[in-house]
């Protein structure tokens, strides 16, 4: 008797097994933080799970960025021949469900409300995967793989697309985005775990995946709500994850332990 592996049906198992594991990791992490004077998380979805597993004294912090910050320059009038919008990432679980999300979502949408010939996604941080041919295929689809300077793909494009489909922590392209001063389209799973996304003000925040297409094309057709969010997205930057600023709350909270806690400082 021969056996075939299904391969996509293995990698569905894993990604479930890589969910469960996290979990269970993240309560080992709660065990040991509540043997510490002072521990948090920079992920506001993961601290609330350390919170429920009793951890109760876990911290917000923000997650510092250690990016050269450039003011991203409006006063040059940019000539559009096709709207670029990125998607960043390598295969892990989240990004997987990203392009998902892409592949039944957000493309069937485009397609039915912008000529083809208007805009590109442009697939950005990964390998090619065998479940995704039908999405490489498609020709508003730019396989770009790893790239040289990811800096200039945040500062060229038009939007950057997080579409996370469920709570799987900080995404560290979301600070990225907001550094270079993106038009950030995302949903509220990624507001869950970065509570500095504020809908509307520097993000458009989906409450349901299939509205990632309508805000799609709502931004594409307004010039002046994709630079609003820009200019808010990089004030969020300056002002929340900048490392002078971000751990100046690291090192608040540090002194102050030394100098107020008499208990022994345990190291993990």
């Amino acid at each position: 008797m021969k056996w075939k592996l299904n391969i996509n049906g293995y990698r569905k198992i894993r990604n479930l097994f890589n969910v469960f594991r996290t979990l269970l990791l993240s309560k080992k992490i709660a065990e040991h933080f509540m043997k510490c004077d002072l521990y948090g998380q920079s992920s506001e979805d993961i601290r609330k799970n350390y919170i429920k597993w009793g951890a109760k004294d876990c911290k917000y912090y923000n997650h510092p960025l250690p990016y050269n910050y450039t003011k991203k320059n409006f006063s040059k009038k940019k000539i559009i021949k096709k709207f670029k919008i990125i998607l960043i990432g390598s295969l892990s679980t989240s990004t997987w469900g990203q392009y998902l999300v892409l592949e039944k979502y957000i493309l069937p949408y485009l397609k039915n409300h912008i000529n083809d010939d208007r805009y590109e996604v442009h697939l950005i941080g990964s390998n090619k995967n065998k479940r995704f041919n039908n999405l490489y295929d498609d020709k508003n689809i730019i396989f770009r793989g790893y790239v040289e300077n990811i800096e200039n793909e945040f500062r060229d494009c038009d939007i950057l697309l997080s579409p996370t489909p469920a709570n799987c922590g900080m995404r560290i392209r979301i600070l990225e985005g907001f550094c270079h001063g993106c038009c950030i389209i995302t949903t509220k799973y990624d507001q869950n775990a970065c509570p500095l996304l504020i809908d509307n003000y520097n993000s458009l925040v989906a409450k349901k995946l299939n509205d990632l297409g309508p805000l799609v094309i709502n931004s594409l057709n307004s010039p002046k709500l994709r630079k609003r969010l820009s200019i808010n997205a990089q004030k969020t930057f300056l002002k929340n994850c900048k490392p002078d600023v971000t751990c100046l709350e690291y090192e608040k909270d540090m002194i102050k332990l030394v100098k107020t806690n008499k208990k022994e400082i345990h190291k993990v």
